[in-house]
């Protein structure tokens, strides 16, 4: 790993995998005036952000390269907690009035994700390289 602290600032860290590759330095590129990186890679060199090396086909390359990012697993997990816990609730709450819910929320997915949908095919047919 490069000599340089995971999360220097008073950015929101985002930690990229396969980050020394082209699209992870795209990718960074893009986000690095935003956010802290750190990226997550086989082979760490030559970038201008903190790369910690590991295998991701090793439990244990893996469970090393997570004990560098303890503060980030903990926020991780602390979000991810409160969100299942808010979900849990709704359940219990909503108990058998769940049919009622489902009938606005069934058709909002479905306009939300062909929304998402439409919108990508037509960044795709309206790409252009830099």
């Amino acid at each position: 790993m490069q000599e340089r602290a995971l999360a220097s600032d008073d950015k929101p860290l985002v930690v990229i995998t396969g980050a020394a590759g082209n699209i992870g330095r795209s990718l960074t590129a893009a986000l690095c005036h935003r956010y802290s990186i750190v990226g997550i890679d086989l082979k760490g060199g030559g970038t201008d952000f903190p790369v910690i090396e590991a295998d991701f086909t090793s439990d244990d390359s893996m469970a090393a390269a997570m004990e560098k990012l303890p503060r980030f697993i903990l926020l991780t997990l602390l979000g991810a907690g409160i969100w299942t816990g808010l979900l849990a609730m709704a359940g219990y709450w909503l108990g058998a009035e769940y049919r009622q819910v489902a009938r606005y929320l069934g058709p909002t997915s479905t306009i939300i994700l062909g929304s998402a949908f439409v919108y990508y095919i037509y960044r795709v047919v309206t790409f252009r390289r830099r």
